[in-house]
């Protein structure tokens, strides 16, 4: 365990160091190449104040998707926390989000549903959206009751910017294009995104539209089949594409610069979503300058920039060296508070861990104590008791068959007034052990269940007396020396049978009282033998048709 622990220790260092001197280095790369480029574009204003436009446009539109997805990656903390939250606890997070947010529109939940559970989500959510089902696209464009199929992504909770959610209900699963992004999407767990015209989601009003989804999933699943297993559901963000381009600064109307973004995630299908034309360019199309995207969700978005006449007027001027230094100081402020947390989580993480262990093993002991005779190491009376209510309740369920035997040690009291208390605790210890090598079955227990006395449970067996006369054969076998005995030169046994079929009726009290009127049966017959409850009955019978 201590191997395991240092190992673990080891490993988490490892990884900590890791992580922070990447992020360092990374911190330090990027700082580098941005100091550098600087430094070469002072050399050539026009060109440098052009790509620092450009890469500030870029860096701005990057930042406000970042701002935005981060929302929908706070609602997933809700849906982490509970199994299914409610309405209302949605719709505070969610108006909380929206408030914040201006360029998003909706939040959507959809749930993973199959057919079985469909109707039992309708009635469910009628009681927050009386009149609510699911909803699809007919072939006149209508909103039509969803067809039956294998699975559904129902809009189960819809909060919109505006005042009425038309989405309530429909089953982004019922069009192609969103199926295959929601596939996409949980088969690889990466968060998704589609530019979508709103006519596809029937908005009043034709624009376009960044639909997202995020995966939610009952615990961290690593494969396609175990994603698709614990899927719970998904979460859809619907942008306004227009408002997240004004929100970033890229339509702004003092900057010279002609720009175009793209969609080239389909070669085949390249998509114009934006274009600014702020002046006449035409001079200068050999500076066109084309750059990535960053955090599109797994969209291959690019930015096409080229100056107009007013901004080559512009010149524009940066100081290379201070951006350098305050990429260091922020990547080291980085470095430093990743350096703390990782340290203040593996100390949080090994206490718990020495904790857990100390809890568990505090655990065992006392369930051994509580359960074990002290003295012979064999169940006591309070663990009898306990599997004896467990036996004769399963029992009672299935109508089965529940076995005792008694066994006390003849001649006890003059055993330990013979040869002392000590040889009779020893005397005890042996025949516990003794009467252990017989009672095998992983189901049967020996416990102590007072004194000399012991007790052997056995549900569904009724072979009570081929157990007590091997306890008895056994006890004799150890060839245990009692001089002060009247039925035997060595310890022996006497024990009691009974066996019954369990019924609702049946009491617990009854079989153990059998079991222990056969077991003073076979002291009155002369000790060193066992009796059955029911040849006990058989002769009281007996008795009471002879007036004895």
């Amino acid at each position: 365990m201590l191997s395991i622990d240092w190992l673990n220790r080891r490993r988490s260092s490892k990884s900590s160091l890791a992580i922070v001197s990447g992020v360092f280095l990374l911190g330090l790369l990027i700082s580098t190449i941005i100091a550098l480029t600087l430094y070469k574009t002072e050399r050539n204003l026009l060109e440098y104040a052009f790509a620092s436009e450009v890469e500030e446009r870029n860096n701005s539109l990057s930042k406000e998707f970042d701002i935005n997805f981060e929302a929908i990656f706070s609602l997933s903390i809700l849906f982490s926390q509970y199994r299914q939250p409610d309405f209302f606890q949605f719709q505070n997070e969610a108006k909380n989000i929206l408030s914040r947010r201006g360029a998003l529109s909706q939040i959507v939940w959809l749930p993973n549903l199959d057919d079985r559970n469909r109707k039992v989500l309708e009635e469910n959510q009628r009681v927050y959206f009386p009149g609510y089902e699911i909803t699809e696209r007919g072939l006149s464009e209508e909103l039509i009751r969803a067809a039956q199929r294998n699975t559904y992504f129902p809009a189960m909770f819809a909060e919109s910017r505006f005042s009425q959610n038309s989405l309530l209900g429909f089953d982004f699963y019922s069009i192609n294009q969103l199926r295959v992004l929601i596939d996409e999407s949980v088969t690889s767990a990466l968060p998704t995104a589609m530019v979508v015209n709103s006519n596809l989601l029937s908005y009043d009003v034709s624009q376009q539209l960044l639909i997202t989804f995020l995966p939610i999933y009952e615990g961290q699943p690593k494969t396609s089949e175990a994603r698709m297993n614990n899927l719970k559901g998904v979460i859809s963000g619907i942008f306004t594409l227009k408002d997240l381009f004004v929100a970033s600064g890229m339509l702004a109307s003092e900057r010279f610069i002609n720009m175009r973004i793209l969609d080239q995630t389909n070669q085949s299908e390249i998509t114009e979503m934006m274009t600014s034309v702020r002046g006449d360019a035409t001079e200068h199309n050999d500076l066109l300058t084309v750059k990535p995207l960053n955090n599109v969700w797994q969209r291959n978005w690019v930015v096409e920039a080229v100056p107009t006449k007013q901004f080559v007027k512009q010149q524009l001027t940066w100081l290379p060296y201070a951006v350098f230094i305050t990429g260091l100081v922020i990547t080291f402020s980085i470095c430093v508070y990743l350096n703390i947390v990782f340290k203040r989580a593996s100390f949080v993480r090994n206490v718990v861990r020495a904790k857990t262990r100390e809890l568990a093993e505090a655990n065992r002991r006392l369930a051994q104590l509580n359960h074990t005779d002290g003295l012979t190491g064999v169940a006591n009376r309070r663990c009898f008791d306990a599997r004896m209510e467990k036996v004769w309740q399963r029992a009672k369920r299935h109508s089965s068959v529940v076995s005792l035997v008694f066994i006390d040690i003849d001649n006890f009291k003059e055993y330990n007034d013979y040869y002392g208390h000590l040889a009779g605790d020893e005397c005890l210890k042996k025949v516990a052990t003794a009467l252990s090598t017989i009672v095998n079955r992983s189901e049967d227990l020996l416990a102590r269940y007072g004194g000399e006395e012991f007790v052997v449970l056995m549900p569904e067996t009724d072979n009570a007396q081929v157990v007590a006369e091997r306890c008895i054969k056994v006890i004799r076998n150890l060839q245990i020396s009692h001089k002060a005995s009247d039925c035997a030169r060595e310890v022996t046994i006497s024990a009691g049978c009974a066996s019954t079929i369990v019924d609702q009726n049946s009491l617990q009290s009854c079989l153990i009282e059998a079991a222990d009127v056969a077991l003073y049966k076979a002291k009155e017959m002369g000790k060193n033998c066992y009796v059955d409850a029911s040849v006990v009955s058989k002769l009281h019978h007996e008795n009471v048709e002879n007036g004895d």
